[in-house]
């Protein structure tokens, strides 16, 4: 089982995974291993004292909406940037700004395809699910259309690998928003859309964790990315991977190999305490897709880093083949990916998606810090100093 798929220029080690990570039997014996600390165990403080003023003041920044081509759009790439930055200088990294022209074409023809293989074939056009989708697919198509010519950023900090840098491990979070009518799910892209949970709470979490980790030092390079056009079909995302798999970019390192993405998608709620409803869900692709194994590869370095910081998460792993985020635009180009988020099945976030009303006010801070606590920590896990010893 191989971590790092996709295309290369140069063959896969196929004992990379088994070198990077420990077997499912390995995870058992660390249970009789007292001597064994997680990397970062002292941090509650810090965590505290950082997730909500930084989306706080993400928001503020950004208000009154993060959607493509607005004002507090740019600003959202602005903040994203000078973090980066600074982050960047401490850790002796890189910023990269990764230009696209969003294919509109590809939105277009998803949308459609979903309609027609979800809905169309399975309802009736009499059927009021099937008169729902099918104005929501026509607007949706049309609305798109005014993004054709709008250019996309993803912004990535780069902390390089001492050891093995051309060997990248990538994880995510959306900065755009967009509001949808409850009803109707017309976009309303004129309404003030705060996006707290979705996406501030990933944005924080990937702000806070590369700071953490900006002196680390790992043997593998790591890429923090604040991916553009999430609402509109994964489109940023979707760039990128196509991009990383045609060997485009001219900031590729030498024979670099991509490990896949860590995705951050919404983690910033639970409507109770911790230890009421303390699930994260780990989303993979079905176990009938090819790389569904390599994208278990993944969540390993989260359950094995919840077992050294003695979370209280209960992780759950769901293959399910999660298409509602930009892990899913790494899959269609062979790439491994995961999708971490709160409890879509049990306690979505259903009153706040998509609304004004997804203010800072709403979220659960403790599950927020403890879902980036596990990100660094699992970060470490894939990347840090004398894991191939």
């Amino acid at each position: 089982m191989a971590l790092f798929s996709g295309t290369s220029r140069t063959p896969v080690n196929q004992l990379f995974f088994k070198a990077l990570l420990p077997s499912m039997a390995s995870l058992v014996f660390l249970s009789s291993c007292s001597t064994i600390e997680p990397v970062h165990k002292d941090t509650d403080i810090n965590y505290a004292e950082s997730l909500s003023p930084m989306v706080h003041k993400f928001l503020e920044a950004t208000k009154p909406n993060r959607t493509v081509g607005t004002q507090g759009h740019e600003a959202a790439f602005e903040f994203i940037k000078n973090q980066f930055d600074e982050i960047a200088t401490a850790s002796k990294g890189r910023v990269i700004i990764h230009e696209f022209m969003p294919d509109i074409d590809f939105a277009r023809k998803n949308y459609q395809t979903d309609f027609d293989n979800l809905v169309k074939a399975k309802y009736p056009p009499s059927s009021p699910v099937y008169k729902k989708w099918n104005q929501f697919t026509l607007q949706a198509i049309d609305f798109i259309e005014r993004f054709r010519n709008i250019k996309g950023r993803n912004l990535i900090l780069e902390i390089p690998g001492k050891k093995l840098p051309n060997e990248v491990i990538y994880v995510g979070a959306h900065y755009d928003t967009i509001d949808n009518d409850p009803n109707s799910l017309r976009f309303l892209p004129l309404l003030p859309a705060p996006g707290a949970d979705d996406n501030a709470s990933g944005i924080a979490a990937l702000l806070v964790a590369a700071r953490e980790l900006r002196n680390e030092h790992p043997d593998r390079t790591l890429r923090f990315v604040a991916f553009d056009y999430e609402e509109i079909f994964f489109l940023g995302s979707y760039a990128l991977a196509k991009d990383l798999s045609s060997l485009k970019p001219r900031w590729m390192r030498l024979n670099e190999q991509t490990g896949g993405l860590i995705n951050l998608e919404m983690i910033g709620w639970s409507k109770t305490k911790i230890e009421n409803h303390p699930i994260l869900k780990l989303y993979t692709r079905e176990k009938t897709q090819i790389g569904a194994d390599q994208d278990l590869s993944l969540t390993l370095a989260l359950n094995r880093a919840g077992f050294l910081l003695k979370t209280p998460l209960k992780l759950e792993v769901l293959q399910n083949g999660f298409n509602r985020s930009d892990n899913w635009s790494f899959w269609q180009k062979s790439f491994s990916a995961i999708c971490i988020s709160e409890d879509w099945e049990n306690d979505f976030n259903k009153t706040h998606y998509h609304t004004p009303t997804d203010t800072p006010d709403t979220l659960n801070y403790d599950y927020l810090k403890e879902v980036t606590k596990l990100l660094v920590e699992s970060l470490s896990e894939v990347a840090r100093p004398g894991a191939l010893k």
